[in-house]
């Protein structure tokens, strides 16, 4: 029974045991008039109380937890994908625990070859979906506490807290080769880590962005400041 329903029917029970004390009281001052009389009516008020109580509490609706418990959505496998916007945010936090712990942390530019020519040749909307796609497939290759977003001129950038250069650069390897097995398109990576590249956000960026230029320049799946990984 619904809720409403169930609240609904507690006054009425509350009426009937009123109507029925106030006519057994009646019934007892007539049967056993004086002392006797008053500590029978005493006896059944309190029982009366007592059943009434354990009646109000049975149909009273059970209580629910919160709805947003009962909501709350399960962690996904794969990585974040953040606006541009979060995903500068996030950076300063992973990149202030990075400098607090003294651990590894390392920026990935993922970009699309030859993206002016896809846009020239497939138009500016398929292109996109082909970052889209592009940005699935690396949620997917990725951890749950990495993170990713969408960028102009269909690059992406990927944050990888906890992750040393070496690492970054194998990461950097399974997207290229990801790509152009499901995908059919070659992407590049421009890798720069903390605290090996720069130590603000704004030069971890800067730093992946020219080692991305490098990756084109060369034709290598992965490059950094330090070299060609």
């Amino acid at each position: 029974m619904a809720p409403m329903q169930e609240a609904s029917r507690v006054p009425l029970v509350q009426a009937l045991l009123a109507a029925w004390l106030v006519l057994a009281g009646v019934a007892i001052g007539q049967i056993a008039p004086g002392v006797v009389g008053y500590a029978f009516a005493a006896i059944l008020l309190a029982c009366t109380v007592l059943v009434a109580g354990a009646i109000i509490l049975a149909q009273s609706p059970t209580r629910r937890p919160r709805a947003a418990r009962a909501t709350r959505s399960t962690a996904s496998p794969y990585a974040q994908l953040l606006s541009p916007e979060q995903f500068a945010r996030v950076l300063e936090v992973e990149l202030s625990r990075a400098r607090r712990h003294e651990h590894p942390l390392s920026l990935l530019e993922i970009g699309i070859d030859e993206w002016p020519a896809l846009v020239a040749q497939r138009g500016r909307a398929a292109a996109a979906r082909k970052q889209d796609d592009l940005a699935t497939d690396v949620q997917r290759l990725l951890r749950d506490a990495d993170y990713v977003t969408r960028q102009e001129n269909g690059t992406l950038a990927l944050l990888l807290p906890e992750t040393a250069p070496d690492g970054a650069a194998a990461v950097a390897l399974k997207i290229h080769e990801s790509a152009r097995a499901h995908l059919h398109v070659t992407v590049r990576s421009g890798l720069a880590a903390f605290p090996r590249d720069a130590l603000s956000g704004d030069g971890l960026v800067r730093e992946a962005e020219a080692a991305l230029e490098l990756a084109t320049l060369h034709h290598v799946p992965c490059a950094s400041s330090a070299g060609l990984d």
